[in-house]
């Protein structure tokens, strides 16, 4: 499958997404994240997981939250699941990518802080030329549920010998 990443800021997978998340394809149209999981059956599959945190644990504060990081304009929203982790993202690049697990907000995750101290920052990026990438046609899409489950079936069928 070729798909011709549709995106307002070029190719921004090429040296940032690719290098975070090796084996993960983006549809940039619809805003889902896909990763490869090889080692359950000949091929692999292609498996569906959408969104990474749980947006509806997001708590997006208003504009008296906003403010400049790096030169982007930032909106706060706060991730609560035990505790709070304040995650600064930019509609200017309208693209739901960040650090780690921070994926799935309506923009460019720019800066997290975590509750233990941990803070990451988006210290620069660079726009090139759109790109096609290739999804290898082998694969079986499934959704992350049910990738879950067939890890679960395996992992039962090993246990039991």
């Amino acid at each position: 499958m070729v798909e011709r990443m549709d995106s307002d800021h070029d190719e921004i997978e090429s040296k940032f997404v690719k290098k975070l998340y090796p084996d993960h394809y983006f549809y940039f149209k619809e805003n889902n994240l896909f990763k490869v999981q090889k080692g359950f059956n000949k091929n692999g599959y292609l498996v569906d997981i959408n969104k990474i945190i749980d947006v509806s644990k997001l708590d997006f504060k208003d504009g008296a939250f906003n403010k400049k990081i790096n030169g982007f304009d930032c909106s706060l929203a706060l991730y609560e699941d035990k505790e709070i982790t304040k995650i600064w993202f930019t509609t200017n690049i309208n693209k739901p990518f960040g650090p780690l697990t921070y994926v799935g907000l309506p923009g460019l995750v720019v800066k997290v802080e975590t509750p233990n101290g941990i803070i990451i920052n988006l210290e620069k990026i660079t726009f090139k030329k759109q790109k096609d990438i290739t999804i290898p046609d082998d694969l079986e899409k499934i959704t992350e549920e049910k990738f879950n489950e067939i890890v679960k079936q395996a992992l039962g069928r090993y246990n039991n010998n």
